[in-house]
């Protein structure tokens, strides 16, 4: 099927058209709500967030690499694996 046009080009897609950013620019965009998205989530306390967070912070995917950022989330998810081991187990006298 062949579409032809009497205004050459021109009318209701050029808007479209001349509105279109670059894929880089759309990849960038959604992989950075991703990160914010994981961050959310992380912060009410999901673990595998907390781990994905870290992950994102060390490789600079969505967020910039920030290592000061990774020591912090993996030292928070330590410290919360602590806590459960030590709920679980009590005082430690069995």
């Amino acid at each position: 099927m062949q579409h032809s046009s009497s205004s050459g080009g021109v009318g209701a897609n050029a808007g479209i058209v001349a509105d279109r950013k670059p894929l880089s620019e759309v990849v960038t965009e959604c992989v950075r709500r991703w990160f914010l998205d994981t961050l959310k989530e992380a912060r009410t306390g999901d673990v595998n967030m907390q781990v994905l967070v870290g992950q994102m912070y060390s490789s600079g995917y969505g967020v910039a690499k920030d290592e000061q950022k990774v020591f912090t989330c993996f030292l928070a998810l330590c410290s919360f694996i602590v806590s459960v081991y030590e709920l679980q187990i009590g005082d430690g006298k069995c």
